[in-house]
Protein backbone atom coordinates (compact mmCIF):
# COMPACT_ATOMS: atom_id res chain seq x y z
CA UNK A 1 0.00 0.00 0.00
CA UNK A 2 0.87 3.56 -0.81
CA UNK A 3 2.20 6.06 1.81
CA UNK A 4 0.52 8.82 0.56
CA UNK A 5 -1.61 7.86 -2.21
CA UNK A 6 -2.33 11.56 -3.69
CA UNK A 7 1.32 12.71 -3.65
CA UNK A 8 3.40 9.55 -4.35
CA UNK A 9 1.26 7.99 -7.20
CA UNK A 10 3.11 5.37 -9.68
CA UNK A 11 2.48 7.94 -12.83
CA UNK A 12 4.06 11.18 -10.96
CA UNK A 13 7.11 9.52 -8.43
CA UNK A 14 7.54 5.67 -9.73
CA UNK A 15 10.95 5.63 -8.17
CA UNK A 16 8.99 6.09 -4.58
CA UNK A 17 6.93 3.30 -5.34
CA UNK A 18 9.65 1.86 -6.22
CA UNK A 19 11.66 2.24 -3.00
CA UNK A 20 8.92 1.79 -1.06
CA UNK A 21 8.37 -1.58 -2.46
CA UNK A 22 11.45 -2.56 -2.38
CA UNK A 23 11.95 -1.55 1.90
CA UNK A 24 8.80 -3.71 2.16
CA UNK A 25 10.35 -6.79 0.38
CA UNK A 26 13.54 -6.16 1.90
CA UNK A 27 11.26 -5.96 5.83
CA UNK A 28 9.39 -9.46 4.68
CA UNK A 29 13.12 -10.96 3.83
CA UNK A 30 14.52 -10.33 7.38
CA UNK A 31 11.32 -11.82 9.30
CA UNK A 32 11.57 -14.92 6.62
CA UNK A 33 7.96 -13.74 5.67
CA UNK A 34 9.45 -14.59 1.98
CA UNK A 35 12.66 -16.30 0.98
CA UNK A 36 15.67 -15.07 -0.85
CA UNK A 37 14.25 -16.47 -4.15
CA UNK A 38 11.07 -14.48 -3.35
CA UNK A 39 12.37 -11.33 -2.90
CA UNK A 40 14.43 -11.50 -5.95
CA UNK A 41 11.61 -12.26 -8.00
CA UNK A 42 9.26 -9.77 -7.03
CA UNK A 43 12.01 -7.07 -7.23
CA UNK A 44 12.40 -8.31 -10.77
CA UNK A 45 8.85 -7.04 -11.52
CA UNK A 46 7.78 -3.91 -12.06
CA UNK A 47 5.42 -1.96 -9.80
CA UNK A 48 1.88 -2.85 -10.64
CA UNK A 49 -0.75 -0.05 -9.82
CA UNK A 50 -4.67 -1.00 -9.53
CA UNK A 51 -7.58 1.83 -8.64
CA UNK A 52 -9.58 0.76 -5.47
CA UNK A 53 -13.10 1.56 -5.10
CA UNK A 54 -14.49 2.51 -1.53
CA UNK A 55 -17.62 0.42 -0.97
CA UNK A 56 -20.51 1.60 -0.45
CA UNK A 57 -22.36 0.82 2.37
CA UNK A 58 -26.14 -0.07 1.67
CA UNK A 59 -27.63 1.11 4.80
CA UNK A 60 -24.46 3.83 6.50
CA UNK A 61 -27.05 5.31 8.86
CA UNK A 62 -28.49 2.42 10.56
CA UNK A 63 -24.89 0.68 10.12
CA UNK A 64 -23.83 3.63 12.53
CA UNK A 65 -26.23 3.59 15.26
CA UNK A 66 -25.74 -0.24 15.05
CA UNK A 67 -22.10 0.12 15.42
CA UNK A 68 -22.07 3.45 18.35
CA UNK A 69 -24.72 0.94 20.35
CA UNK A 70 -22.08 -1.73 19.97
CA UNK A 71 -19.19 -0.41 20.85
CA UNK A 72 -21.53 1.36 23.97
CA UNK A 73 -22.04 -2.39 24.77
CA UNK A 74 -18.88 -4.22 24.83
CA UNK A 75 -16.45 -1.31 24.03
CA UNK A 76 -13.93 -0.51 21.27
CA UNK A 77 -10.88 -2.91 21.81
CA UNK A 78 -13.13 -5.78 21.47
CA UNK A 79 -15.09 -4.31 18.05
CA UNK A 80 -11.82 -4.07 16.72
CA UNK A 81 -10.21 -6.97 17.49
CA UNK A 82 -13.18 -8.97 15.29
CA UNK A 83 -14.39 -12.10 15.81
CA UNK A 84 -17.94 -10.91 17.10
CA UNK A 85 -21.37 -12.10 15.21
CA UNK A 86 -23.81 -9.76 15.26
CA UNK A 87 -27.72 -10.29 14.54
CA UNK A 88 -29.72 -7.31 13.96
CA UNK A 89 -33.90 -6.75 13.31
CA UNK A 90 -32.74 -4.72 10.27
CA UNK A 91 -35.48 -4.80 7.35
CA UNK A 92 -33.69 -4.21 4.54
CA UNK A 93 -36.97 -3.83 2.31
CA UNK A 94 -37.99 -1.27 4.87
CA UNK A 95 -35.03 0.37 4.82
CA UNK A 96 -34.90 0.57 1.24
CA UNK A 97 -38.15 2.14 1.41
CA UNK A 98 -37.36 4.09 3.53
CA UNK A 99 -34.45 5.67 1.47
CA UNK A 100 -36.22 5.53 -1.59
CA UNK A 101 -39.07 7.69 0.31
CA UNK A 102 -37.39 9.72 2.66
CA UNK A 103 -34.78 11.14 -0.20
CA UNK A 104 -37.59 13.54 -1.42
CA UNK A 105 -38.07 14.99 1.50
CA UNK A 106 -34.70 15.50 3.00
CA UNK A 107 -33.96 17.58 -0.39
CA UNK A 108 -37.30 19.45 0.38
CA UNK A 109 -36.42 20.28 3.94
CA UNK A 110 -32.67 21.16 2.54
CA UNK A 111 -34.02 23.66 0.34
CA UNK A 112 -36.74 25.05 2.75
CA UNK A 113 -33.66 25.65 5.15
Amino acid sequence: MIRAPNRDTPQKRPDVIRARRDFVLGVMRSRSWITDAQYSEARSHGVAFVNGSIPVALYPFYLRALRAEIVSAVGLRTVLEGGLTIVSEMDPAAQRAARTRGAPRAAAIAVAL
